[in-house]
């Protein structure tokens, strides 16, 4: 990449802290490679990045050193794409690298962004959001396959009536399978 193309006035690149001052970016995907490049911030363009918080986890990780960044919690937290759930699991498992309770907050009450959120943060069992993703079938099975790694009964009838185009039931029975029917067989006795 030809950083002079990007700079009309070339002092402005200093090499021996590398700060980009400018501020008249063209896209993000320029502010994104720079911080990449360098590993370094881009002040110039963190006000046009924060419009966009499906960039700032990549932002963060690469300019920052995956140090935490007040102000790109703040979008994460309160912004309504369609994704912001997946933004904010992501933030708390790779910049946190742990529980992020404000998170947990916006989250706790999606079943499928919950049960992520258990299995790649918490990396076990989230009783707090159980309720909530014990009604719905899909976040039900996947949270019992790969968090609990037990069958759950309490939900075992949302993951059998739950999104049949994930087959999630049959995953769950075949996983499962050897309890399932030596309980049925205990039944019939």
């Amino acid at each position: 990449m030809n950083l002079y193309r990007l700079h009309t006035d070339r002092t402005q690149l200093l090499y021996d802290d590398i700060e980009i001052t400018r501020t008249d970016f063209d896209t993000t995907n320029e502010i994104i490679k720079l911080a990449r490049m360098f590993g370094k911030r881009i002040r110039g363009g963190e006000d046009l990045l924060l419009q966009y918080p499906s960039l700032l986890l990549s932002y963060v990780e690469n300019a920052m050193g995956g140090k935490r960044w007040k102000r790109a919690e703040d979008v994460i937290l309160n912004n309504k794409e369609e994704n912001y759930r997946a933004y904010i699991v992501g933030y708390a498992a790779h910049i946190i690298k742990g529980r992020w309770k404000a998170g947990e907050e916006v989250i706790k009450n999606n079943a499928r962004a919950a049960a992520w959120y258990a299995k790649e943060v918490i990396g076990g069992r989230w009783k707090e959001a159980e309720d909530v993703i014990k009604q719905d079938g899909r976040a039900a099975g996947v949270y019992a396959m790969n968090v609990l790694n037990e069958r759950w009964p309490a939900a075992e009838e949302a993951i059998q009536n739950g999104n049949q185009d994930t087959n999630i039931w049959e995953r769950y029975r075949r996983k499962f399978q050897e309890e399932i029917e030596t309980e049925w067989l205990d039944s019939k006795r």
